[in-house]
């Protein structure tokens, strides 16, 4: 593998960072992977004390509802975890307090959302929240429902941890990498085949039945259970186009195949084993971080960097002192 590792970005919007990674290791690539869900901070709420809650709800449910709620953690680096902090119970430097407090309305149901919660820090607030409640109160996460004489108050704690000690940490929805694909079609088998083979290769039509079952899906599209649907089944992803023109089958855009190897079935079937070949470039992924909205997901692929660059310098201190 020569050359120095490369990180190209592919895609960027405010949740969503697609890379492409080239002349680096599996292994490297999946320690990414692995940092970014679970040993890049971020801040969530760790302790819940209710005071009041006539709800329908357990105290618990309701505690571990909150405590799923994304804070913003753009500022995480200005917190330090509540192991390392030098004081006793918790100060300004290792949590943030949130206060939520609630009463039914006189008629019809409140919905008491995440807008609620308010922080005493302007840098940890729950995502799309804002620090006072001006809005409506159908925005945000619906934390629970109350009705006439219903009351709910409470105070929460965020504090600064990591995915591995629990999931509501976890900065990302997804985290994932593939490898770039490599796909190779033989021209002498594919000029074997008859113009209608090579259309049917490229672009096969298969009758989809509803399931058996009736299952969620079918339920949804009911139209499904009585309507046969039509899909492109050979290469579900269109990774080939048929030229009319030259009367041959083009790779339009290989980055799109997911390695189900259908293409392969299909050339099995017409007697053509051989016809393509679905590999991938050794070095070369692809990587996709969506963000749940507690920081950038740019920030959360800076964070992860760092994280892999302090565990190096552990493991190198180490060596030096064999």
């Amino acid at each position: 593998m020569a050359g120095l590792p490369g990180v190209e970005v592919k895609q960027l919007t405010h949740d969503r960072l697609e890379l492409f990674l080239s002349n680096v290791d599996t292994s490297l690539a999946n320690a990414m992977r692995r940092i970014i869900i679970a040993e890049t901070p971020t801040m969530a709420i760790d302790l819940v004390d209710i005071e009041s809650n006539t709800s329908v709800l357990h105290d618990e449910f309701l505690a571990h509802r909150i405590g799923l709620v994304p804070l913003t953690s753009t500022h995480v680096d200005d917190f330090e975890f509540p192991r390392d902090c030098v004081c006793e119970d918790g100060c300004k430097n290792c949590r943030v307090i949130f206060k939520l407090h609630a009463q039914g309305a006189e008629a019809g149901v409140l919905n008491v959302t995440s807008r609620k919660l308010l922080s005493d820090n302007t840098t940890v607030r729950c995502v799309n929240n804002p620090i006072t409640p001006d809005g409506d109160d159908d925005q945000g996460v619906i934390l629970i429902k109350l009705r006439k004489g219903q009351e709910v108050k409470l105070t929460a704690t965020a504090r600064k941890g990591v995915g591995k000690e629990h999931a509501k940490w976890n900065p990302v929805s997804c985290a994932v990498f593939k490898f770039d694909p490599e796909i190779k079609i033989n021209s002498q088998k594919l000029h074997e085949l008859t113009s209608e083979q090579k259309r049917e290769w490229s672009v096969h039509t298969q009758t989809i039945l509803p399931c058996s079952v009736f299952c969620v899906f079918c339920c949804v599209n009911e139209s499904l259970i009585t309507t046969p649907t039509n899909r492109a089944d050979s290469c579900p992803t269109k990774v080939f186009k048929y030229n009319e023109d030259v009367d041959t089958v083009d790779i339009e855009d290989a980055t799109r195949c997911m390695f189900c190897k259908e293409c392969v079935v299909k050339a099995g079937e017409f007697q053509k084993t051989g016809l393509v070949r679905i590999g991938d470039s050794p070095g070369r992924f692809w990587f996709t971080v969506e963000s749940t909205g507690v920081m950038l997901p740019e920030q959360i692929w800076k964070n992860a960097c760092d994280v892999l660059m302090k565990k190096l310098d552990v493991v190198i201190a180490e060596l030096e002192q064999i």
